[in-house]
């Protein structure tokens, strides 16, 4: 193409980014809170295109880390923290914005941060809520029902996560917006036509996932099943294997 409109398109691409891609428009994930970049302590939300003043159909949009503290997937950075103790971490995060219909015209900048270690008072928190969680898990389905004489359909909880000295269970994404907890990972064993997040025993009378009754001729006893994972914690379970609290936190 022509140098001199390669050049100018580059030149007016760096100006977008070096305006945009700045430390308050980097956001924690799920919050309108802008991230700490002297010590992260939760993921992060990067600027979408429309912040970036870009079209992602005409640009690609990537961003990168310097270490694997932050992995990124799309406009989402999850940020792993050191362990409790730890010095904080240093990295670095990239984005590269390149117009898709010529390679050349390509600009980008890149931003420093630190990441805090892990607060070990949050980490027993997080367990203690774990137990609270599991131990509540039947008033968390029943919907206000007598676990011995169910007549109605339980209700299936998207998350669950502590408050004081106990646990709120959330049905909707509008009430566990804005809070870190608990979520349901997938069961062993199931398949798309049979269970994922929550597994009956009998779902002929419960059903599995969206546990809907259908009223059995006699008494039946049903058993339901899910394993919480921790959202903030559960991550670290694959990176320190030999650690029991990361490994109860992951389900």
């Amino acid at each position: 193409g022509d140098p001199e409109k390669v050049a100018a398109d580059k030149k007016a691409l760096q100006e977008k980014v070096d305006a945009a891609f700045t430390y308050d428009n980097i956001k924690y994930s799920g919050t309108d809170a802008v991230a700490n970049k002297d010590g992260l302590t939760a993921d992060l939300q990067m600027p979408r295109t429309s912040t970036l003043g870009v079209d992602g159909k005409y640009y690609k949009v990537e961003y990168s880390a310097s270490t694997n503290d932050i992995t990124f997937d799309g406009y989402k950075g999850t940020v792993y923290q050191p362990l409790p103790g730890a010095e904080a971490a240093k990295t670095k995060i990239t984005l590269t914005v390149t117009d898709r219909s010529n390679a050349e015209v390509t600009a980008s900048k890149t931003l420093d941060f630190a990441i805090a270690p892990q607060d070990q008072g949050e980490l027993n928190a997080e367990l203690f809520y774990l137990d609270l969680a599991k131990s509540s898990f039947y008033s968390g389905i029943l919907d206000g029902q007598n676990a011995s004489s169910v007549t109605g359909n339980l209700h299936a909880p998207l998350k669950v996560y502590g408050q004081g000295l106990g646990v709120n269970w959330c049905y909707t994404t509008k009430e566990a917006a804005g809070h870190y907890g608990f979520v349901f990972s997938e069961l062993p064993g199931g398949t798309e036509n049979t269970y994922r997040l929550l597994k009956s025993s009998k779902p002929s009378v419960i059903s599995h996932e969206n546990l809907l009754l259908t009223q059995p001729e006699y008494n039946t006893k049903v058993t339901i099943s899910g394993r919480l994972k921790s959202e903030r914690f559960a991550r670290y379970a694959e990176r320190y294997p030999e650690n029991e609290k990361y490994a109860a936190l992951a389900g």
